[in-house]
């Protein structure tokens, strides 16, 4: 087993155990009616060092591999479904029911925006088109608009769990979309989008299951960040998808085959007797 692969374990286990240590914290350590931990919580702290250190070993593994080795595109070769969708249209939907308040309603549109986004990305034939490269752009602004939801929501402490691991998974997800647009432009950095993929799954895993948990079993009464959770757990399954897409090479993918170059047409050519 090379260092990458023992880098990408690390990151799958510690991914895993912020999950369940949150969601363990969530039910044992969290103050009904206060949004924060019990003093001197041990759950939520593991949970966080997991979470980074996931993150660090995911980006470690990210560039400690053979770049040659990654597929070339991150999306399915066929038509497929992003989890984001729901995510995004979950997340829309919310806002739009919170009122008339332009700034929710504002943030409503981009986000159905986002949605159509997640829907055309996954047509291999739209995606040779410029249109989902500008809707997604508008995605990227629909995340920003969401996080700012939250940061100007007074009525949740600045700096209370929900809020900012809901935030921190959202900011990883609106990173790592940046550079899965770079795959549609043609310009794509693989190993940096592996890294920032991976801190989606490991920040993410943070709020993911915890903040949905928290409203569910009456811990916090706050469907918005129910959702703002929920829209990080379908940003954390796509982060998985790309991922899978990108270390799981297929054949035309495969970087022993030997590049079709200017040269070895022309030398093609030059052996055609017509």
């Amino acid at each position: 087993m090379n260092k990458t692969t023992c880098f990408r374990l690390g990151f799958a286990v510690c991914s895993v155990l912020t999950a369940i240590l949150q969601c363990l914290a969530v039910l044992l350590s969290f103050e009904d009616g206060t949004n924060y931990f019990e003093n001197g919580a041990l759950l939520p702290i593991l949970a966080t060092v997991f979470a980074i250190l996931g993150g660090i070993l995911g980006t470690l593994s990210a560039f400690t591999a053979d770049p040659t080795a990654l597929s070339k595109t991150p999306f399915s070769k066929s038509v497929s479904f992003s989890p984001l969708t729901v995510g995004f249209a979950a997340a829309a939907i919310l806002l739009l029911l919170q009122g008339s308040e332009p700034f929710p309603f504002v943030t409503a549109v981009l986000l159905l925006l986002a949605t159509l986004y997640a829907i055309l990305v996954e047509f291999p034939k739209l995606r040779e088109t410029v249109l989902p490269t500008l809707v997604g752009m508008v995605a990227v602004l629909a995340l920003i608009a969401v996080n700012a939801y939250y940061y100007f929501d007074m009525t949740v402490e600045m700096n209370a769990p929900i809020k900012v691991t809901t935030q921190l998974g959202l900011l990883c997800t609106m990173i790592a979309l940046t550079g899965e647009l770079r795959y549609l432009l043609g310009k794509p950095m693989p190993r940096l989008f592996v890294a920032l993929s991976a801190w989606v799954v490991s920040i993410g895993a943070l709020s993911a299951l915890s903040v949905p948990l928290a409203y569910l079993v009456g811990k916090i009464d706050r469907i918005d960040y129910a959702t703002g959770g929920l829209l990080v757990l379908c940003a954390v399954l796509t982060a998985l998808l790309r991922l899978k897409a990108l270390l799981c090479t297929t054949a035309s993918d495969d970087p022993s085959a030997s590049p079709i170059t200017d040269e070895t047409t022309d030398e093609s050519n030059r052996k055609d007797p017509t």
